[in-house]
């Protein structure tokens, strides 16, 4: 679990909701990355996907959602879902205490790839509450 101290740097550090998408992405890829390599120096998948799972959950979750926060199973590969050299932000709308960012990432093959951020803010913070890759009118949750 992150220290107060780091909680409070962190929404300070992400006070607009782009900035707090910036750092989702930053953090996911290490997350991505470092799961990755954990997969190809261990021999044991499941304890790959347990570690994985509880980095998620510490890294990502607990720091970018708010409490009790249900997300989608773990998914992690070469091609990451977020990068942060090839997802940018396309737009940000806020309205009160609720924000949506839209971003863009070309993947490989010159893939493109659009994603919904949907924050709130709660005690003068943003959280994540969802993540979906949109493809036209369809919207599939990746959180």
């Amino acid at each position: 679990m992150f220290s107060i101290f780091s909680n409070i740097y962190f929404a300070k550090r992400s006070s607009s909701p782009k900035s707090f998408v910036n750092e989702f992405i930053k953090d996911y890829y290490k997350w991505n990355e470092t799961a990755l390599k954990n997969q190809n120096t261990t021999q044991n998948s499941s304890n790959v996907i347990d570690e994985a799972k509880q980095n998620y959950s510490k890294k990502i979750v607990e720091k970018y959602c708010y409490e009790g926060f249900k997300g989608e199973p773990i998914s992690f590969s070469n091609d990451s879902a977020h990068h942060p050299k090839k997802e940018v932000i396309t737009s940000e709308n806020v309205q009160g205490d609720e924000a949506i960012v839209m971003t863009k990432m070309n993947k490989m093959n010159d893939f493109e790839v659009d994603y919904e951020y949907r924050l709130i803010r709660k005690n003068k913070r943003w959280y994540l509450s969802a993540v979906d890759y949109v493809d036209g009118n369809c919207k599939w949750p990746c959180l």
